[in-house]
């Protein structure tokens, strides 16, 4: 039934509700529309996949290990005055912690398993707001003062005395 407007005239299709335009006149769904939940689900899979920085079923990969030798490898490409002594697990699930010994003394740096990145910093808990490295090197620069030589020493006091001091001095 056509729609007929105020005064008696029929509209034109164009004014007419699309529930009584005829089938022919409908206007065709927007393709766009349906395709957008498609799209979006695409979407949000790939920043997913792009924020984690690897193609899915990669995580596997990371528990693999980082031997002394790999880490030397990699660390000796930044700088040959480096050496490894250690490597060991970190907190972090594909991080290493390595301790190494520079000019400057032992550090700690962290390296992925593959050995492309080096973290240089601190390690801290957040639960418990713990600083694992601090932790960490507090136990690796532990001195043992029975390691210390005495033989070119000034002693003052007692050197029986069950309680030492020992005092660093640099002349220069």
């Amino acid at each position: 039934m056509p729609h007929r407007a105020a005064f008696g005239k029929e509209a034109p299709l164009s004014e007419m509700p699309l529930s009584e335009k005829p089938l022919s006149e409908k206007p065709k769904k927007n393709l766009l529309l349906l395709l957008v939940p498609i799209i979006a689900i695409i979407a949000i899979v790939a920043l997913i996949e792009g924020f984690s920085g690897e193609p899915s079923g990669a995580k596997e990969k990371k528990s693999g290990t980082l031997t002394v030798q790999q880490a030397n490898e990699a660390l000796h490409k930044l700088n040959k005055n480096i050496t490894v002594d250690s490597v060991a697990k970190s907190p972090i699930d594909g991080i290493w912690e390595v301790i190494v010994t520079t000019p400057q003394g032992k550090k700690i740096a962290y390296i992925d398993t593959e050995g492309k990145y080096l973290l240089s910093g601190t390690i801290i808990e957040l639960a418990t707001g713990t600083d694992l490295t601090q932790k960490k090197g507090e136990d690796l620069n532990k001195v043992n003062f029975a390691d210390i030589s005495l033989d070119h020493t000034v002693m003052l006091g007692n050197p029986k005395a069950t309680k030492k001091v020992i005092v660093f001095d640099d002349p220069d």
